[in-house]
């Protein structure tokens, strides 16, 4: 759910707790607008969440309201959690046999399996992955029709690591080792709208994309590519513009 949305559920919920009404006066209603907030807070939070993750956001979604007694506040809270609940996505394939009675705890669940350990998602979650899956099949995108590793300046100096490689021949004449250069050349000429570079830290993802813009913007020229940054307000070159591979 988006932040507007999840904003929209915060201050509904303010409002009701500032009323001082206790969970006889309008507990459903109470319960339901806990409900928007912590689907809110965790869809925007979190792209899985389990039963713990639903409980602690329940709580802290009631904290403020005034209960009767403590087995009221319990009672809301499993209630907001049920709720939660019935509205996610459960990710957690269903067990393949029977267990017997003698094997389930007292809730009926089977000792097999993790107390709480059901993982959900959302429907907006999945949608947005399907987006995402659906653009890395598309290679109608743009892409390079030569590589040429001449552009690509060689690395700065930097302190020796210890998984560095032992001899220079592990590195190419533009600075780059195999895989990076081996990365580049997927990446550039693909076509696909949507690529995805996966590394540790530390293993040259930076100076890959480095490398990979500088490649690009010898064929397609200078700001024909805009890096962003994922998170934070930073952004490395020019705001984009049509035609621009992101």
């Amino acid at each position: 759910m988006p932040p507007p949305a999840a904003e929209h559920a915060l201050g509904a919920l303010g409002r009701a707790v500032g009323e001082d009404r206790d969970a006889r006066d309008g507990g459903d209603v109470v319960v339901a607008e806990a409900t928007e907030l912590v689907l809110a807070v965790l869809s925007r939070k979190r792209a899985t969440w389990t039963p713990w993750n639903v409980d602690a956001e329940a709580s802290r979604a009631l904290k403020a309201h005034r209960f009767p007694t403590s087995h009221a506040r319990d009672d809301a809270t499993t209630a907001v959690v049920t709720a939660v609940a019935a509205r996610s996505v459960l990710l957690t394939p269903p067990p393949v046999a029977p267990t017997p009675a003698e094997l389930r705890r007292v809730d009926g669940s089977s000792a097999f399996r993790h107390h709480h350990a059901e993982r959900y998602t959302c429907q907006p979650t999945l949608d947005a992955e399907a987006r995402l899956l659906t653009a890395g099949r598309d290679t109608s995108g743009p892409a390079l029709t030569r590589l040429d590793l001449a552009h690509v300046p060689g690395p700065a100096p930097r302190p020796e690591q210890p998984h560095a490689p032992a001899t220079a021949e592990a590195t190419t004449t533009a600075g780059l080792h195999d895989d990076q250069v081996t990365a580049i050349g997927a990446i550039a000429t693909s076509g696909r709208v949507v690529d995805v570079l996966v590394g540790p830290a530390g293993s040259g993802k930076t100076r890959t994309l480095a490398g990979l813009r500088q490649v690009w913007e010898a064929e397609h020229g200078a700001d024909s590519v805009v890096g962003l940054a994922a998170v934070g307000g930073r952004r490395a070159g020019p705001g984009p513009v049509p035609g621009r591979r992101v």
